[in-house]
């Protein structure tokens, strides 16, 4: 059962790269999202800051982290520890 496992998994990655058309690379591209960053406190906040309207654009999921959505308006950091802790 492992070895046909194995074998289902080679052979669907290998006809993958092998259908790739128009595509230079086998791997996916990132997008290079434009942010800023807020200081609060003695954290740095980043929030997207790109003019373009779309979902991509809108989210914290290629800005490093600390990243709200919302400029980090109505958000509360707190160090306790070794925990960070962000209260909405």
């Amino acid at each position: 059962m492992l070895c046909l496992a194995f074998l289902f998994n080679i052979t669907k990655n290998a006809r993958r790269i092998i259908l790739l058309d128009n595509q230079k690379s086998v791997w996916p591209n990132t997008l290079n999202i434009a942010y800023s960053t807020k200081q609060i406190g003695d954290f740095r906040v980043n929030y997207p800051d790109s003019k373009i309207v779309s979902t991509q654009h809108n989210l914290c999921w290629s800005i490093p982290f600390l990243c709200d959505i919302n400029k980090g308006e109505n958000i509360r950091i707190e160090k306790k520890g070794n925990y960070l802790f962000i209260i909405n």
